[in-house]
């Protein structure tokens, strides 16, 4: 899951460990930014390179379940034993998924 957020972080910040925004003129840059493997009480944490305050960001999805069907479609799709039409559902089942816990932010996102 570290690679699915740091990837979502890094399009928001322009920050990453390589290949970050370089900057103008020296100022700005957001090259080397991101660490991983950090002793947080958080999913991830920003950190103002001004004054060092912090802000922590945990993220859990368990609040919003997904439809029962969704692991054993997914079983089914990892041993190729899916139908087209099973396929068809797991993808309608994500996709829902997806938006309810979109359109519940602040239940699976918590700002310390």
């Amino acid at each position: 899951m570290t690679g699915v957020i740091a990837n979502v972080f890094s399009q928001i910040t322009e920050a990453m460990k390589e290949n970050a925004f370089k900057g103008i003129d020296k100022e700005f840059s957001r090259v080397g930014l991101m660490a991983f493997a950090q002793e947080m009480n958080a999913t991830m944490e920003m950190q103002r390179l001004d004054n060092s305050k912090t802000v922590s960001l945990t993220y859990d999805s368990g609040s919003i379940q997904p439809d029962p069907k969704h692991k054993e479609l997914l079983g089914k799709i990892l041993h190729k034993q899916a139908s087209y039409n099973e396929k068809q559902e797991f993808k309608t089942l994500w996709q829902k998924r997806v938006a309810d816990i979109l359109n519940n932010a602040d239940k699976v996102i918590i700002l310390k």
